[in-house]
């Protein structure tokens, strides 16, 4: 299935490793996305930023690198965005 009509994926403390999958951006209905506390790693995909009335993202405690897009800071319905993120050059 697609799933497109999620509107809340909450799979924290899971230990789930990998990156989050770019294809999540399509998931236009979703509005909350907690994926804190895991093993996750890469960068935080800005094709999140395309889920135009995302109002929560909480990706904090895993192991992201790289930068947050700042396609984040437009959405206006984003509330809460919370990520640890290690800056690499």
């Amino acid at each position: 299935g697609k799933l497109t009509n999620l509107g809340v994926l909450s799979v924290s403390r899971n230990d789930l490793s990998g990156t989050i999958p770019s294809e999540m951006g399509k998931l236009t209905n979703l509005v909350h996305l907690f994926v804190y506390s895991n093993l996750l790693n890469g960068t935080i995909p800005s094709e999140l930023a395309l889920i135009e009335n995302i109002n929560k993202i909480q990706a904090h405690w895993n192991d992201f690198t790289g930068t947050v897009s700042e396609d984040f800071c437009e959405l206006e319905e984003l509330q809460d965005f919370s990520a640890d993120c290690e800056q690499t050059d």
